[in-house]
């Protein structure tokens, strides 16, 4: 029997590359016990039967919490995707057929998705390693390098926003550039370091700032610092025109009242010019992200970064003490990411 095609029952019967890197070749505690969706459950009954797998026959009905749940909903048509979750003796990984999809929209563990906000990671996490090694003093002013900001007031005094607060929500800066306003002419929503306030803003400024300092375009510094240290092999700058996007999942959407696919040129360009460019990447890369991060670039404990990009949705979890891991990329942008985050965290 191919347990390969076992493992991936909804999502086409094509496995991971026998080229890449094995999903669990970077797993510190997480190595004990090993369960990939229902694959171990099967291990136990199949024998030594060399029995291929008839055609016909439908996978068996979901077995784990996990498995039940995201089948639930790809069943009732609110999820299409890939799913990973990590535990202390177990790894769950399955991906999931949209009820009735069309051929276009069926995915694969080994797809590779546009992740929207959860490049914000990759970023942290450069920052983060190239202050461990000395390079960046995070208690710097961010407008060293951004001199647009050096004259930002809040309460009538100086706004001294550092390259930390920046990093953890806490500058004061808006979620995104107003229109027809100028960085010199912000308004900031609370005193830098007290408040968290989300900003994309102000993480396409920390991608500015940091090819500033590092004298080098910012996609090579996370290129060097994060993607290649972390083993990331499918992961790469989103560049719908030169990128080769044949092993793509496919975004759809409902948004109209149909499902419909959604074309690669309205998920780019969202951000400041010179900020932070998208990617594409894998729960399988992701994972090695997770696994690799430097401690102090959590915060409080745990990174949560939720992605939203037309015809797609993502959540990023991890946990500093490596009690949890998860990655969900899904292909359908009326995915519920709040129903999401319950699943994978309860």
């Amino acid at each position: 029997m191919d347990m390969r095609r076992l493992a991936y029952p909804f999502g086409g019967s094509t496995p991971p590359s026998s080229s890449a890197p094995s999903i669990f070749a970077p797993m510190r505690s997480l190595s004990r016990v090993i369960a990939v969706g229902f694959g171990v459950s099967l291990l136990a009954c199949a024998g030594s039967s060399t029995e291929a797998l008839p055609e016909a026959t439908p996978p068996p009905p979901p077995t784990l919490p996990y498995d039940r749940d995201f089948y639930a909903l790809a069943q009732d048509a609110r999820f299409s995707g890939s799913v990973l979750v990590a535990h202390p003796d177990t790894v769950f990984e399955r991906s999931y057929r949209y009820a009735d999809a069309p051929e276009r929209m069926h995915t694969a563990s080994n797809r590779r998705y546009p992740i929207g906000e959860i490049a914000q990671v990759l970023l942290r996490a450069a920052y983060f390693t190239l202050a461990d090694q000395g390079r960046i003093n995070l208690n710097a002013p961010i407008a060293e390098h951004v001199p647009e900001l050096a004259g930002l007031r809040y309460g009538g005094q100086p706004a001294r926003i550092n390259y930390r607060m920046v990093l953890d929500h806490r500058a004061g800066l808006p979620e995104g550039l107003p229109a027809g306003e100028r960085l010199g002419d912000l308004t900031l929503r609370s005193q830098p370091g007290i408040e968290e306030h989300y900003s994309a803003l102000g993480y396409d400024l920390l991608a500015r700032a940091l090819a500033e300092r590092m004298g080098n375009r910012v996609e090579e510094v996370i290129r060097i610092n994060v993607l290649q240290p972390a083993t990331m092999r499918n992961t790469d700058v989103f560049e719908p025109e030169a990128g080769d996007f044949s092993n793509r999942a496919v975004g759809f959407t409902d948004a109209g009242g149909a499902l419909a696919e959604v074309p690669l040129g309205v998920i780019e360009g969202r951000g400041l010019p010179g900020g932070l460019p998208e990617y594409y990447s894998t729960i399988t890369d992701l994972f090695y992200l997770a696994q690799w991060l430097p401690e102090s670039a959590y915060l409080r404990g745990a990174i949560t970064q939720p992605a939203v990009r037309p015809g797609y949705r993502g959540l990023f979890y991890a946990t500093a003490d490596e009690e949890r891991v998860a990655v969900v990329l899904s292909n359908f942008g009326g995915t519920d990411l709040a129903e999401v985050r319950r699943l994978v965290q309860k």
